[in-house]
């Protein structure tokens, strides 16, 4: 026979079985959901690699490279914190660049190398940019994106005031002047003649002046100094212009020449009576004659 007592008592037992069970029930769900937990963030933990210039450990721009170098090389980094391999390759670059993968296990290196680099425009620099992709076979490529100046290795200018030539003594001249410069800088110009040639103006790009009077073809030489303002580089060249004589023709200065009627036959001196503006030698003939009183006379000179 059950007591009532007993009764509740095992009434009272089975109601504490299904709490039991239920507080078991939930320390093991608990437990699975750390363990989901730990076993997530482990996975999520993998991290991707970090790319950058070996130059550069904390930024993304590589080694500048100066104008008209005919080599350049930089090198790039992948560290992968979970120690995973990395595989670099290049997403888009300069065609005068080309990239290889050096496939190092204990640093993972890619390099960037190039010839003939390009001139700058202007004063520079001028930047080219590298997309480079590093992927871990964990997670998602990762692509950067590096900068390359290429910088402007001044060059002198180049100094031209024309080819040589001759020009008739009296002539208006203009000197020529095809003096540049590569980068763009700006040139002042400065021209120095010697006596008796006077330039309009010594700072102009073409001056001029008048070529003398000369007794003979003369060479007269004709310096041009160009300066690159930006850079105080001087260059200089030199021009010779050659001034060639006009000759003129000899010219009769006022005479009278009196005749002595009984002279015969008549002589008479004429040097002295006619000059020659070149210097050149005067012959004489006569270019009518006979018993008139008047006789015409015809010069020669060269």
């Amino acid at each position: 026979m059950v007591s009532q007592c007993d009764i509740g008592s095992r009434e009272a037992q089975k109601g504490e079985v299904p709490i039991v069970h239920k507080f078991k029930l939930f320390i093991f769900v608990l437990l699975s959901l750390l363990l989901v937990v730990v076993f997530s963030t482990t996975a999520l933990a993998n991290t991707p690699p970090d790319i950058r210039p070996v130059n550069d450990p904390f930024g993304f721009t590589l080694p500048s490279a100066d104008e008209g170098d005919t080599a350049y090389s930089a090198y790039f980094s992948a560290l992968d914190p979970d120690g995973d391999p990395v595989t670099f390759s290049v997403v888009s670059k300069p065609s005068w660049l080309a990239f290889q993968d050096l496939g190092k296990n204990d640093a993972v290196l890619g390099l960037v190398f190039g010839q003939e680099i390009p001139e700058v425009i202007g004063q520079g620099p001028d930047y080219y940019y590298i997309d480079i992709s590093a992927y871990d076979g964990v997670n998602p490529a990762v692509v950067e994106t590096f900068c390359l100046p290429v910088v402007n290795i001044d060059q002198s200018p180049v100094a031209d005031a024309g080819p040589d030539r001759s020009v008739y003594e009296g002539e208006s001249v203009v000197l020529a002047n095809d003096s540049y410069d590569v980068d763009g800088d700006i040139l002042g110009y400065t021209w120095r003649a010697p006596a008796p040639i006077t330039l309009n103006d010594v700072h102009v790009t073409n001056p001029t002046f008048t070529a003398p009077q000369v007794n003979a073809d003369t060479d007269y030489e004709i310096i041009l100094q160009v300066e690159d303002v930006v850079h105080n580089i001087i260059v200089a060249d030199t021009v010779t212009i050659t001034v060639v004589i006009v000759n003129q023709p000899p010219a009769w200065s006022s005479c009278n020449i009196a005749l002595t009627e009984d002279s015969d036959p008549q002589v008479i001196d004429l040097n002295g009576y006619c000059n020659d503006p070149d210097g050149d030698s005067i012959s004489y003939s006569p270019a009518s004659g006979g018993d008139q009183a008047t006789v015409a006379w015809s010069i020669s000179g060269s």
